[in-house]
């Protein structure tokens, strides 16, 4: 990309990436997550807000850019509760480190919080999935030292 054609925000969001990339060590991994989850964010506040300059978002914008993420509209972009509060990390990450280095004055993200999650409940085993995985620590039988040891770690552990 030209420098005419980078966005008001690429030389921002270069400088965290190499920030975490370097002095945090992370993996390139996660940079490229940051990098796409700042890109997507970014272009959304250049297109719906017409926003250019990070000292003019406001935590309006970025709760409008949440609603907008959980809306119909994105819905086609299959976009699940776990990204959604992905995303919201990265730019609390983003804000942060402009904060600290002095490119904003205050961190329009601090009070934005992730939707909730549902939690989901593990599986249960089944009776006969117990006994199977009791069977393989030693079984109901067995009187040795090792095998009682084991069942009884077994069942302590399902208890």
């Amino acid at each position: 990309m030209t420098e005419s054609q980078q966005s008001p925000f690429s030389l921002k969001i270069q400088q965290f990436l190499n920030h975490i990339s370097v002095e945090r060590g992370l993996s390139p991994k996660t940079v490229e997550a940051y990098e796409s989850d700042l890109t997507k964010y970014t272009n959304w506040l250049r297109e719906a807000r017409k926003i250019n300059d990070v000292n003019k978002i406001t935590q309006l914008d970025i709760e409008e850019y949440v609603r907008a993420m959980s809306s119909q509209a994105m819905a086609a972009q299959n976009l699940g509760p776990r990204t959604i509060a992905r995303r919201i990390a990265s730019i609390h990450e983003w804000n942060k480190f402009m904060l600290s280095n002095a490119q904003i004055a205050s961190d329009p993200s601090a009070e934005v919080k992730a939707p909730k999650q549902s939690e989901h409940l593990p599986d249960v085993l089944s009776i006969s999935e117990v006994e199977r995985v009791i069977d393989a620590a030693g079984g109901f039988g067995s009187t040795d030292a090792v095998s009682l040891r084991d069942r009884a770690l077994v069942e302590f552990l399902y208890a």
